[in-house]
């Protein structure tokens, strides 16, 4: 299971969908246990859609370059 995820890579949740791009990574805790999370975005037309997603629920689809990152 891949979840060394960096900003910028393009994903799949692993029950399938839209291919996301992730916009940054964090920490979120929960009853006091800590699990790495992705927050996601794309857009559809002129919206945007973002959704914070669990890393080990994602799947790995195309990495882009990201300046700085």
């Amino acid at each position: 299971m891949n979840t060394d995820f960096k900003p910028g890579d393009v994903v799949r949740h692993k029950s399938g969908g839209k291919n996301i791009t992730i916009l940054r990574l964090e920490e979120e805790s929960l009853a006091g246990v800590t699990k790495k999370v992705a927050v996601c975005g794309r857009f559809e037309g002129q919206s945007f859609h973002q959704e914070t997603i669990p890393v080990e629920m994602l799947e790995f689809v195309d990495r882009w370059f990201v300046a700085g990152g």
